[in-house]
């Protein structure tokens, strides 16, 4: 569980921390940014407490959704798309499949909201 934990805290770290830039969007990109360092402290709170990780993707999802609702642009697209896929990660104990698929879905979202928030 420690390491599904540390999977996800360092794919979103990435994915975040590495996003804002000086263009046009640069407050919602701060607040994504924002939105992603509050998700880390929920997760690392969380310890192995599954249903906790789980209730942090699904707040996640609704701030980037709410964030995606003041952006436009390739902004939008990104955050709706990063959105959809926290509202669907569901970390299963016995499904190791779960962070895997995350992980793999995500992959890409750190070079798209770069490019976004430029």
């Amino acid at each position: 569980m420690r390491i599904v934990r540390l999977a996800i805290v360092a794919v979103a770290a990435t994915t975040f921390l590495t996003a804002c830039g000086l263009g046009a969007n640069t407050a919602l990109c701060a607040e994504a940014t924002k939105a992603l360092l509050d998700y880390t402290s929920q997760v690392t709170s969380a310890g192995t407490d599954i249903a906790a990780i789980n209730k942090a993707n699904t707040d996640l999802s609704g701030k980037l959704t709410d964030i995606s609702a003041k952006a436009d642009g390739d902004l939008k697209k990104t955050l709706d798309s990063m959105a959809s896929t926290w509202a669907d990660l569901k970390i299963d104990a016995s499904d190791p499949n779960s962070i895997t698929e995350f992980t793999s879905k995500s992959a890409n979202f750190d070079s798209e909201l770069r490019a976004a928030c430029s």
